[in-house]
């Protein structure tokens, strides 16, 4: 259960991997933990992460901007984004670093006002973490929990869907089951999904909202539903967004809607903020846009929000 209350500066620990994202000749970090901590910072929280990197780690000058606990294999996890016309997106992974465990962090850290867990491809296991876990709130993103390695990537193939993609090496992303049961995900508060990810999960929503006081399911360019105890709230986008490169909306979407609700906002309020920092991530390449997070609060008052209690009527699409 959430305890609302008004915590100016809430501490923050966000866990998972900080990734390699390539853009054709350039490598860039990346990660929901590495957005999502980003977006805690930029937003106005007192932020750690605790993640895990390999020796070949390039922009270690990036990461020491961040509060860190730092596990280090010999690999850092790599991937690259490509995004067909009017279909789903492709990731594709070349190298995989090493699980992030409750190991390494302060035991103060385990008390802090939030914990987020953002994995990528598997690397942060629910079930630990939440028996360590005495945050206030505890939320989890799905989508690193539902996806892995899958077949070896054929560079030809990808081109006839993409183009410019014969340079890709690796490994597609596949959907595994998620089969985590209803028991396990009891504990936690605040879960945040896509459409994306529950593709092929048969009824993991259904499991999320029956152990989960508060799941939001983003929808791109229309907009989030949040389900909150038994209601249903829809959430609108900011409009007239010139859109730059749409990696990372997702994680800043539950960056800002967790630093929301952990500061004392509404649903409604948390949803307005979130859809306006999603807002600003997708105007400039990768993380480039979030110190520009300082402008989600009054872009916020520009989010359409339209709860199972109100009469006007639905929004197109939804």
């Amino acid at each position: 259960c959430i305890a609302v209350r008004n915590v100016p500066v809430p501490r923050v620990l966000v866990v998972g991997h900080v990734t390699h994202d390539r853009y054709g000749e350039h490598v860039m970090p990346g990660g929901s933990a590495y957005y999502g901590a980003l977006g805690y910072k930029y937003l106005g929280a007192d932020v750690h992460l605790r993640c895990a990197v390999g020796s070949d780690f390039a922009h270690v000058a990036e990461l020491a901007k961040l509060p860190r606990s730092v596990s280090r294999g010999e690999l850092t996890t790599v991937f690259t984004n490509l995004y067909p016309t009017a279909q789903p997106r492709i990731q594709c992974v070349e190298a995989q670093a090493p699980e992030v465990g409750p190991d390494f962090v302060a035991h103060d850290l385990f008390e802090a006002d939030l914990i987020h867990l953002a994995p990528v491809l598997g690397e942060v296991d629910l079930v630990r973490w939440k028996q360590r876990a005495r945050a206030r709130i505890l939320a989890i993103s799905v989508q690193g929990y539902i996806k892995q390695k899958g077949p070896a990537i054929d560079p030809q193939e990808l081109a006839t869907v993409v183009d410019g993609a014969t340079a890709v090496r690796g490994y597609r992303v596949v959907q595994k089951p998620w089969c985590v049961t209803v028991d396990e995900l009891r504990g936690v508060d605040v879960a945040c999904a896509s459409d994306e990810d529950l593709l092929g999960q048969g009824d993991l929503l259904d499991r999320l909202r029956e152990a989960i006081p508060t799941v939001a399911l983003t929808h791109g360019i229309r907009g989030a539903t949040v389900f909150h105890r038994g209601r249903v709230i829809r959430v609108g986008i900011v409009p007239e967004v010139v859109v730059a490169d749409v990696t990372g909306a997702g994680d800043i979407f539950a960056a800002g809607f967790l630093y929301g609700l952990t500061t004392g906002k509404t649903v409604e309020a948390a949803g307005r903020l979130a859809a306006a920092a999603a807002s600003i991530v997708i105007e400039a390449r990768a993380a480039e846009a979030l110190p520009r997070l300082v402008e989600a609060e009054e872009r916020a008052q520009k989010v359409r929000v339209q709860s199972d209690r109100d009469n006007f009527p639905k929004f197109p699409d939804a």
